[in-house]
């Protein structure tokens, strides 16, 4: 391990123009870096993670990977069991004088815990800027067990409406938060293909609290379908699953705004509610049940 005194990067930190490929048998652990990317930090870079592993790692801003103004693309390998004292406990994906953005296609975040700030993101928080936008995509892996303890989006914080997030696959499950356990929607959301966001919480410190908080919505924010929309997994033959609960619930809520009846794929945390399409105004919705007798 190497603890570090330098504000960024406990163990790298990768600047102006650089590619670091992380793959194999590497690890980075135990870092500490007193600011930014308790593991590995990048500013205006690329990082590619092949495999490996970055873990045990801590920061006051992302406790295992920083990626500010840079690329980031995960294929394989776990980021799991970092630390944020603030927010971003596995990631931070950050703008500053130019876009930022990163890709999950494999591998898993878990484990990872941000601490103390209202703007949580235990597993990954994005942010962008009127002037730069920060994006996160997931096509694959597994976003579980993260906790943001004093926060919002146990699994993913998307911070504002300069923040995009595009879930095309994978999984989110089991993680945690004040709100929005899998995930908090502050910014811009699209899913498509065969994504699961299911079985996340609210956070207790006893573990006691088992409330179903998926997807959490807030302001009327609603979700958009991408291209190609939703269908079911060619591989595992599984239809999608998304979990939603929404800030101010009504008698009609707006879920989604899609041109084909996805309502299939998206459930109420709150029992109270159901899923349907609104084909007039093209909206999936959640709608009070109504038990007829």
């Amino acid at each position: 391990p190497i603890v570090t005194e330098n504000y960024s990067g406990g163990a790298i930190y990768a600047k102006s123009n650089s590619s670091v490929t992380i793959g194999g048998y590497c690890t980075f652990s135990e870092n500490t870096a007193e600011g930014n990317g308790g593991g590995v930090y990048a500013y205006n870079s690329t990082v590619t993670m092949e495999n490996g592993n970055v873990f045990l790692n801590k920061a006051t801003y992302g406790g295992g990977i920083y990626i500010h103004a840079s690329v980031f693309v995960m294929d394989d390998g776990e980021i799991s069991n970092n630390t944020a004292s603030n927010f971003g406990g596995g990631i931070m994906v950050q703008i500053d004088k130019a876009k930022s953005s990163a890709t999950i296609n494999g591998g898993s975040v878990s484990g990872n815990i941000a601490e103390n700030e209202a703007n949580g993101g235990g597993g990954i928080w994005v942010n962008g800027s009127s002037d730069y936008s920060a994006t996160l995509t997931v096509n694959g892996g597994h976003i579980s067990d993260n906790i943001a303890k004093n926060g919002y989006g146990g699994g993913i914080r998307v911070q504002n409406s300069y923040a995009y997030l595009n879930l095309n696959g994978g999984t989110i499950m089991g993680n945690s938060a004040l709100r929005g356990g899998g995930v908090e929607n502050d910014g811009n959301m699209t899913v498509s293909g065969a994504p699961h966001v299911y079985a996340n919480t609210l956070y207790s410190e006893n573990g006691e609290d088992n409330t179903i908080n998926n997807i959490y919505l807030p302001r009327n924010n609603t979700i958009k379908i991408g291209e190609g929309g939703l269908h079911t997994d060619p591989e595992t033959y599984v239809e999608p699953m998304i979990g939603v609960t929404l800030e101010n619930p009504s008698a009609y809520n707006t879920v989604a705004e899609c041109d084909s009846d996805y309502s299939y794929g998206f459930q109420s945390d709150d029992t109270k509610y159901v899923t349907a399409y609104d084909a007039g105004n093209k909206k999936v919705i959640l709608a009070e049940s109504i038990c007829i007798i």
